[in-house]
């Protein structure tokens, strides 16, 4: 859970600093010559959001495997029904996150073959 919430946290750094470089590329691409300067600014912006889509996939799996884990206490402990509950909403947040990255990194990769 420490680990996950790290790489959370660093995925939020990322995607701040993918956002800025996305916008610093739209500025630089509107300048005259700028082009160039906008299509370095984008690849780092790239850089950065598949950084991110992997440390939410890394979240994601952690949350999936704590979820397991308290579905399995939960079978061997019956007085501990809510950590029961509670797995099945971490479950659904896990994939919820994967099914981000998943899209995240399918835009991204679009995006990157505009570039090329």
């Amino acid at each position: 859970a420490e680990e996950a919430s790290r790489y959370a946290k660093t995925a939020a750094e990322f995607a701040h600093q993918a956002a800025d470089a996305a916008e610093t590329a739209r500025r630089s691409g509107e300048q005259s010559g700028g082009a160039e300067t906008a299509k370095s600014i984008a690849h780092s912006g790239i850089v950065l959001t598949l950084t991110v889509v992997k440390a939410v996939r890394v979240v994601g799996y952690a949350t999936l495997d704590v979820a397991a884990q308290c579905r399995a206490a939960a079978q061997r402990f019956p007085e501990a029904t809510e950590c029961s509950d509670c797995s099945v909403t971490a479950m659904s947040l896990g994939l919820e996150a994967l099914n981000a990255a998943l899209a995240c990194a399918e835009v991204t990769e679009s995006t990157a073959a505009e570039l090329q």
